[in-house]
């Protein structure tokens, strides 16, 4: 009979198998887009690094039916070494493959182009200047919806990468005012939106913003039904300390009949990526517009952090001044940040949060096991969960949880002090373990999030977990337990 330990031992050698392919389809992919410097110097020396990681990935996959427990010190070793090397090549990737490049390439020359590697693809007022736009992102863009958006093939649909996740916010409500969609009326925000977002609608739009409780859908809709807003801005997943996840199935068709004509739905989906997809609930056959908008710094860039990236996509009639809001704003995501991203890959991202969210539930239910009068335990797959009559059955529920504290005044002194145990705790038992903000890491993350919200949001302290093996990631919930 197989015992608790062996049966832990077996998932976690099966986890480290999924996380050295994960590690070879990134170090091929990156090999593959080596094949544009066409012979150059840079791309030699990266070609013979990636050969290196190679000769440890392959042979190290090709074992796996010989692995043992005894096989798992080094094997997570490798995992974590072969991680930073592929963060440091896709860093010199992106460095060498837009030294070439211009940022104002010439479309004609004399005896010496000033066009890099885009060379004869520059159209004079077109493409010849990269503040405005260029072929690296819209090469992204196109990938993009390609690989993490359903039903595009059905609706076309088109993208917009920008620099940062708030940009890709920014851009919107560019995009929003130029076609004159927020030039009056009520603009229907959800009441724990990321606190960034609101701070930003709430200045631009003094007095117009109405706030609205995004877990309760039947509630939005008649809210929005009675102001009329011709703007509603809503998170997927809210980055709050009660983690509301909307009813998305009953919210987005209820608010595109509610909605007057015109009107735009903004859905931030930075926190649930392609696992969510709200155009397969999305009436495009109706008058309200679509858009949504994530960061790619968190889940996208599989842990490596490497560059800060957003984008922002929606339906054919959606779009409509995207693209001129996004020049005129200069928010474009720059060349070498679109190389220092991995291409989109959904199978390879989707097994990526599988294995986050697995980690998050055992965090959770470890946490919420073991009772405490002080602190309440927040994540949308626990059975305990408000929302679980929606939740259950989600493909992603995320990958933080909350504590919050019963008392609120000491919460700030109480999840500093949780840090510093905790982090101390891991360093004993041998585990990785790191104190700082956003999420969508390879280790799990603790932070006192909010701590300088200016709008209503309280601090509360949030857990991102990682890509922790079986084994991993139960000694650090018992880690957890033991800090609190």
């Amino acid at each position: 009979m197989t015992t608790r330990g062996e049966a832990q031992a077996d998932e976690t050698l099966n986890d480290l198998q999924a996380d050295l392919e994960e590690r070879f389809s990134l170090m091929s992919d990156l090999r593959d887009r080596l094949k544009e410097f066409d012979g150059r110097m840079e791309g030699a020396a990266l070609a013979q690094a990636c050969g290196l990681l190679s000769s440890e990935l392959e042979p190290a996959l090709a074992g796996r039916p010989r692995w043992t427990q005894d096989d798992i010190p080094r094997l997570r070793e490798l995992k974590a070494t072969a991680h930073d090397r592929l963060r440091s090549l896709y860093g010199r990737f992106a460095g060498a493959r837009a030294a070439p490049d211009w940022q104002s390439p010439s479309f004609m020359h004399a005896r010496r182009s000033q066009a890099g590697l885009q060379e004869g693809r520059i159209r004079g007022t077109v493409n010849d200047y990269k503040r405005d736009h260029h072929m690296d992102a819209a090469a992204y863009e196109r990938a993009f919806v390609k690989a993490y958006v359903d039903g595009s093939a059905l609706v076309p649909v088109t993208a917009y990468a920008t620099v940062s996740g708030m940009a890709a916010l920014s851009t919107v409500v560019m995009a929003l005012m130029m076609r004159g969609t927020l030039a009056c009326g009520p603009i229907l925000v959800g009441r724990r939106s990321y606190f960034e977002n609101r701070t930003l609608l709430k200045g631009l739009f003094p007095g117009r913003i109405v706030e609205a409780d995004e877990m309760d859908a039947v509630g939005v809709v008649a809210r929005a039904k009675a102001i009329q807003p011709h703007a509603v801005f809503l998170d997927t997943l809210c980055n709050a300390p009660d983690l509301p996840l909307p009813d998305l199935k009953t919210l987005v068709p209820g608010l595109c009949r509610a909605l007057p004509k015109d009107a735009c739905l903004v859905l931030d989906n930075s926190a649930l990526g392609p696992a969510c997809q709200p155009l397969r609930v999305f009436p495009v056959l109706g008058h309200a517009k679509l858009l949504v908008l994530e960061s790619l710094n968190k889940y996208h860039e599989h842990g490596f952090d490497r560059v800060t990236g957003g984008i922002v996509w929606g339906p054919i009639g959606s779009t409509r001044r995207l693209w001129s809001a996004r020049m005129h704003g200069g928010t474009v995501l720059p060349d070498a940040s679109v190389h220092a991203l991995p291409r989109p890959d959904r199978p390879r991202l989707l097994k990526r949060l599988a294995r986050i969210e697995r980690n998050a539930l055992i965090l959770a239910r470890a946490l919420e096991d073991a009772p405490s009068s002080a602190r309440t335990v927040v994540y949308p797959g626990l059975p305990s969960y408000p929302g679980r009559a929606w939740t259950n059955g989600l493909p992603f529920c995320g990958g933080n949880l909350t504590v919050t504290f019963r008392d609120l005044g000491s919460t700030v002194k109480l999840a500093r002090r949780f840090l510093s145990r905790a982090i101390a705790g891991a360093k004993q038992e041998g585990l990785d373990l790191t104190a700082g903000t956003s999420f969508g890491f390879d280790v799990t993350r603790v932070y006192l999030t909010a701590l300088h919200a200016v709008e209503g949001t309280p601090p509360f302290l949030r857990i991102s977990a990682g890509t922790e093996t079986r084994q991993e990631i139960e000694a650090l919930a018992r880690v957890f337990n033991d800090a609190f």
